[in-house]
């Protein structure tokens, strides 16, 4: 978790937006999310010109085309791309295994959600419980909107009925002493299932 023991209902927002932005206390935005993505872009766009990295810079390649990005992670990645979200109108969130925060920061309290709620989506392993709290986490997809658009849909049966919330069941090719996974193992599973869709 980024916050452990606040008494702040919010802590989790301010601490996220500091690795975003690196603004104080730790004040190095060179550092930041914000800077590390817009010089790679740049530097690709220069070195890769036919590539297209340039069409994710506004014109004058001075900031990042956000309305151009996917923002996606995975755990506690899965609450940063939330908070970059909150804070750029991003093309769309997906978000796996997370929103896992113990602070309601996607109340809207902190910042307001400038990626439409349409653009939300999540997945998330039903066998994993060892760090994120299913019903935590389902409290945010519902505040960002991720259960807008129905319940959960298991992935495995290939009709989702337009939810934009997918659960995996999928147990390990060659583990089956656990019930419960950690969460590489589910992140794994993700894989092994996109892999399968993939034919």
């Amino acid at each position: 978790q980024m916050v452990t023991g606040s008494s702040d209902s919010m802590a989790g927002a301010p601490n996220r937006t500091r690795l975003y932005t690196g603004t104080p206390p730790g004040n190095f935005p060179a550092d930041s999310i914000m800077h590390r993505l817009l010089a790679l872009l740049q530097l690709l766009a220069c070195r890769f010109p036919k590539d297209g990295w340039d069409n994710y810079l506004t014109t004058n390649k001075t900031a990042v085309a956000w309305e151009r990005v996917i923002v996606s992670g995975h755990s506690q990645g899965g609450g940063h791309a939330g908070v970059l979200a909150f804070l750029q109108p991003v093309a769309r969130v997906t978000l796996l295994s997370s929103i896992c925060d113990a602070s309601n920061w996607t109340s809207g309290v902190y910042h307001s959600q400038s990626t439409p709620r349409s653009r939300w989506f999540g997945l998330h392993h039903e066998q994993e419980g060892i760090v994120c709290n299913k019903t935590l986490m389902f409290n945010h997809w519902s505040k960002v909107g991720v259960l807008d658009f129905g319940p959960p849909a298991n992935a495995s049966a290939r009709s989702y009925a337009g939810s934009h919330a997918l659960t995996v069941s999928l147990t390990p090719e060659c583990v089956t002493s656990q019930t419960t996974y950690p969460e590489p193992l589910a992140f794994a599973l993700y894989l092994q299932h996109l892999q399968a869709a993939a034919g």
